[in-house]
């Protein structure tokens, strides 16, 4: 008859699902910080040329919310589009697009103003980049911005 005998194994507790998470967020947290970190760089700038900017009149006013770029069109129908707001050495620099209206279309034949808001602070200076697209162009195109000579300049 076989007789009963004590067994030599150790017992080994299982270890809770919550510290195996805790472990494996912390370890990918790690391993993608460079990853996130790299890709939080500074956008570039859109290309920009030195030539004078053309184009309908443009001028820079202050507001309590900060500065705005007001735009004079000489009909109904253009599109004013604020492209980005790029950080300079101690200013700030922002791009805008005026798309030309529909030339199949009927517009005013007035002067029309248009407000864009750059939300950059009155106390920050800033330097305003423009272009003038045509309205079958995307405005995604490589065309270049010019700079926006203002009073203070």
């Amino acid at each position: 008859m076989p007789t009963a005998t004590k067994s030599n194994t150790t017992h080994v507790e299982a270890i809770p699902v919550r510290h195996i998470l805790r472990v494996a967020c912390l370890a990918l947290a790690i391993a993608f910080t460079p990853y996130i970190v790299g890709c939080a760089g500074a956008a570039a700038a859109p290309e920009s040329v030195s030539d004078a900017y053309v184009g309908p009149p443009m001028r820079v006013e202050k507001d309590p919310m900060g500065h705005i770029v007001v735009i004079e069109s000489p009909t109904g129908g253009w599109l004013a589009t604020l492209d980005g707001v790029y950080e300079g050495f101690q200013r700030r620099d922002a791009y805008i697009s005026l798309q030309r209206p529909n030339p199949l279309g009927f517009h005013s034949q007035a002067l029309v103003e248009q407000r864009v808001a750059t939300f950059v602070p009155n106390s920050m200076p800033l330097r305003v980049y423009a272009r003038v697209i045509d309205f079958s162009v995307r405005p995604d195109t490589a065309t270049p911005f010019r700079l926006l000579k203002t009073e203070s300049e």
